[in-house]
């Protein structure tokens, strides 16, 4: 039995994850973290910190927090997967330096539909590559950042397959007098309100025709199973950089 510690798990992606783990025989909580430490009605204790006892450490938490973890879990020798959005160069290069020591996994989105649609971006691009790109994003109204690290993953799926920079193609939003539209760029666009999980659009407008990728969440157990499988994924890999796209190539 594999066994995991969530950190945000007062958090709701957090919760989700404690809920489908109860319900899953291969795993098992051993550790439930979050900002301050107490005991919920149901028993559970909430820690601050990581004590190193789990297989993987299973991250949906803030940038400051993310930096937390991360090291201790290099130092425990624990196996990182995360699912924070709004991080910096900086925080990517450390899970690389990271990555030389223990197995880690990050990802803005963990839904194995979501993964499937970078696939199909990617092989658009390279077939309709000269339509023009944008990609839209909708969430609730408390998400803190944007755009999505969903939509972040998409772009860098379209630029990858077109050879461009994912920095330089970027366009957050249109206002003013912009000019005509350049031929490498694409455009990403944030939408907030309601309660809305997680919809994301890729479109590619052509000449006389429009293509349109989209995928919809209709709750969060879709992303809470996927970093469930994830993490199972990466129970007992070496160290090393590892994809979502691994865990739907392996099936």
């Amino acid at each position: 039995m594999i066994k995991l510690s969530i950190s945000g798990a007062q958090g709701r992606m957090g919760q989700a994850v404690l809920h489908l783990a109860a319900q899953d025989a291969d795993v098992t909580i051993v550790e439930a973290i979050d900002r301050k430490k107490e005991v919920l009605d149901s028993g559970r204790e909430i820690v601050t910190t990581h004590d190193g006892d789990a297989d993987v450490l299973i991250d949906f938490t803030t940038p400051e927090a993310f930096r937390l973890r991360l090291a201790e879990c290099v130092k425990h020798k624990t196996a990182f997967l995360s699912g924070t959005t709004g991080l910096s160069s900086k925080d990517f290069a450390a899970l690389d330096k990271a990555a030389k020591t223990i197995p880690v996994m990050h990802a803005g989105n963990y839904s194995l539909g979501v993964t499937l649609l970078c696939e199909l971006v990617a092989h658009a691009c390279r077939v309709v590559g000269h339509y023009d790109i944008e990609i839209v994003e909708m969430h609730h109204n408390r998400k803190v950042d944007a755009p999505s690290g969903t939509a972040n993953m998409l772009l860098k799926s379209a630029c990858d397959a077109l050879g461009w920079d994912p920095a330089k193609a970027a366009v957050h939003g249109r206002q003013g007098h912009t000019g005509p539209r350049g031929q490498k760029e694409i455009g990403i666009h944030a939408l907030r309100g309601g309660d809305v999980f997680g919809d994301h659009s890729v479109i590619f407008a052509g000449q006389g025709e429009r293509i349109e990728l989209t995928h919809k969440a209709a709750n969060r157990d879709t992303f809470a199973a996927g970093a469930i499988k994830a993490a199972k994924f990466l129970f007992s890999r070496k160290p090393g950089r590892y994809t979502v796209r691994d865990v739907l190539l392996e099936g």
